[in-house]
């Protein structure tokens, strides 16, 4: 049993969650294939992360007002988290031309069933590629847990640049 803490016995803040649940293959091939797609995608460290844990107490330091400790340390301070800090805790590669690609760049063209709805994008399920399908399931519920089944033209020509090596991102 955890050890009840002085600021447990506080008010605590609301902390609205939110379920995060990326899709990660059961069959050892396809989990191979998505790790190697990762690779080469640059972000293979985003795999070995624990994204369907959820516990209360993870959240237990932010529910509560804290002193000075807290402020200016690069945990809290979402501004000090620059794409270095960023490849170095998840292991993404640094590249020379990283970063979104255009709208316009067509690298998704091909690559779904249907047109493209102009207000919802594209949709995961609609990929034609099974092996892509899946990395898009793997990585739109982490890179957007709002509308994790919406992708832009923006994130559908960055992530479809980035798996083909076109298009090295961070």
């Amino acid at each position: 049993m955890l050890e009840a803490r002085a600021e447990d016995m506080r008010e605590p803040i609301p902390i609205p969650t939110r379920s995060l649940v990326s899709a990660i293959p059961t069959d050892d091939e396809e989990l191979l294939e998505l790790g190697e797609d990762l690779r080469i995608m640059g972000c293979e460290g985003l795999l070995g992360q624990p994204w369907n844990v959820q516990a209360d107490n993870v959240l237990r330091e932010f529910q509560f007002e804290r002193g000075n400790q807290w402020i200016g340390i690069k945990r809290r301070d979402l501004d000090n988290w620059t794409p270095d800090t960023w490849a170095r805790v998840y292991g993404f590669q640094r590249g020379v031309e990283e970063g979104w690609a255009g709208r316009k760049d067509g690298l998704f063209t091909g690559k779904f069933k249907g047109e493209v709805d102009p207000k919802e994008g594209l949709h995961p399920s609609n990929c034609r590629n099974p092996r892509e399908r899946r990395m898009l399931e793997f990585l739109m519920p982490i890179l957007n847990p709002e509308k994790p089944k919406q992708i832009s033209l923006t994130m559908a020509n960055t992530l479809f640049g980035a798996m083909s090596g076109v298009r090295p991102v961070n």
